[in-house]
């Protein structure tokens, strides 16, 4: 008997509904509202999400500071008729009761076999059989990466207990195993290899899609990663991926012909249309969110402008130096370190909220570590890395900080210290001296400082494993960009400076950063 199943895809939305990035008035094929407005399906289709939904654009930044909370959005997925869910890390941003209230209130089913709250107030659940209205029996499971667990705060995950996904998706596919006709794995995570090329991505517990694929689920759908693959037979598998904030959504078609699995999928871009029914359940709340955006908060003499990644890495940063100036100041802290973002955005004299929203992306808070010299080393070694000196004298950006995706904001910028990199050296032997610019004094292995880190890197992510699990003098957790606007509260005029310069001597490429100059405020 042949039966059909027809799969709808989305994920890492972000919480970008509209089609808009928040960063000016013209509108983008983009957002949910769009790519549920292209949704063609019948009886026999599931509608499922792959996680990072409550997190990530103005919109949801304005649901969680204003107190409104992720109902709205839950709504949206109600309307729209998701059947399941998978949990994305950055879901777990706003809190466990966060997460529970938009839970609680979606009629879609969470899946996630690998993390369970230890209140059992999540209602999360391992796996689940559906059973179509031609009598196809689905078993869907869901995962998330382990690599939650490096990521938020503490006191997020002491509620939780985060088990290996790999071999939670292989314990429920050994439970589905003669009760189903279909299996489907949903994966917040990315490939460990290129689907394409077959190169290593990433190592690690991170991304681990291929393992998964190797299980033998029928079709694996896969997140994290922000890339498009409409859909490709890996490990035995057809996988699937797709691109975040709505710029795609892929259509899986499954025939089941007395046991022989058929599968073809692909990608679409949401067109010009919206889903009039949910865009006028949030007009109101988006309304609000743009009138907060355009309020003046503050203002730069002159404009401090964005820089490519390799200018601002080897130079310094301005932008890069303001934000550290705003960390030290809220952290009592004299050191800090900060990461820019792959789409750089910089301020014009006037500045709004939908400025520091642009040029700060991420609801981090902040954590001040204490370091030894030794490992204030090997952290800037690491930072290090992002160079490549090539045999022609030239210095690029290296390729491990570019695929399989773009992440500059896996580079750190450093206030507070001074310290050289020679590129000729190799790596783990490149940075030569730090000098503490307070008193100007090198900073030995046995010394001891205090440094001020996001909550994100704090937690050793991109590389900086010598910063996990250190001692914490003390945390601000208050979220960056809340931070950004209340020192212009209190320095209404900024005036930015160059910190940090370059230096050159014949091949040897000597990188300061920053200088010990500090912003003039009026």
């Amino acid at each position: 008997m042949q039966r059909t199943l027809r799969v709808i895809f989305t994920a890492d939305c972000h919480g970008y509904l509209y089609p808009s990035d928040y960063f000016d008035a013209q509108e983008e094929r983009m957002g949910l509202l769009s790519v549920i407005a292209a949704f063609r399906r019948d009886e026999n289709t599931l509608v499922i999400d792959g996680g990072d939904t409550i997190q990530g654009s103005p919109f949801t930044a304005y649901l969680n500071r204003s107190g409104i909370g992720p109902k709205p959005l839950a709504g949206l997925m109600n309307m729209a008729g998701y059947d399941y869910i998978a949990l994305g890390n950055h879901d777990f941003d706003y809190g466990n009761g966060y997460l529970g209230d938009y839970l609680g209130t979606l009629s879609a089913k969470c899946l996630c076999a690998n993390i369970r709250d230890r209140e059992h107030r999540l209602p999360v659940f391992s796996y689940s059989i559906h059973t179509m209205r031609n009598g196809l029996r689905v078993g869907l499971c869901g995962v998330c990466t382990e690599k939650l667990m490096r990521w938020e705060d503490r006191d997020v995950m002491d509620d939780l207990d985060v088990g290996d996904a790999v071999e939670s998706a292989k314990n429920v596919l050994d439970l589905l195993k003669g009760r189903t006709d279909v299996t489907v794995c949903v994966y917040h995570g990315g490939f460990e290899f290129d689907p394409v090329t077959g190169k290593r991505l990433s190592s690690g517990i991170e991304n681990r899609a291929e393992m998964i694929c190797a299980l033998g689920y029928d079709l694996v759908l896969c997140a994290h990663q922000h890339r498009s693959l409409p859909g490709k037979k890996i490990g035995g598998s057809w996988a699937v991926q797709v691109m975040n904030r709505g710029r795609e959504f892929s259509v899986t078609d499954i025939t089941s012909d007395d046991g022989n699995i058929r599968i073809a999928s692909h990608s679409e871009k949401p067109g010009k249309e919206v889903f009039l029914a949910g865009k006028t359940s949030l007009d109101s709340i988006q309304d609000r969110v743009n009138g907060q955006l355009d309020r003046p908060i503050g203002a730069f003499s002159r404009p401090l402008e964005a820089e490519e990644h390799l200018v601002s890495a080897c130079r310094g940063s301005c932008l890069a130096n303001f934000f550290n100036i705003v960390q030290c100041e809220a952290a009592g802290c004299g050191i800090s370190a900060c990461n820019l973002y792959n789409e750089v955005r910089g301020f014009g004299k006037t500045v709004t909220v939908r400025d520091v929203m642009k040029a700060y992306r991420f609801p981090n808070t902040l954590v001040v570590l204490r370091l030894t010299g030794a490992e204030i080393r090997s952290y800037l070694e690491q930072c290090a890395r992002y160079f490549t000196l090539l045999e022609t004298g030239e210095v690029v950006i290296s390729r491990e900080y570019l695929v399989p995706k773009a992440h500059h904001y896996h580079f750190d910028y450093l206030y507070g210290l001074a310290y050289t990199v020679d590129l000729k050296c190799c790596g783990g032997d490149r940075v030569k001296r730090i000098i503490r610019l307070s008193d100007g004094k090198p900073i030995g292995e046995e010394d001891e400082a205090e440094v001020c880190f996001s909550s994100y890197r704090a937690t050793g992510i991109g590389g900086f494993d010598m910063l996990r699990d250190k001692p914490i003098v003390r945390e601000v957790p208050v979220p960056m960009q809340d931070l950004i606007i209340r020192y212009f509260e209190s320095h209404p005029t900024v005036d930015p400076v160059v910190f940090s310069a370059i230096r050159f001597r014949d091949r040897e490429r000597l990188f300061i950063l920053p200088s010990s100059a500090g912003p003039d405020r009026s």
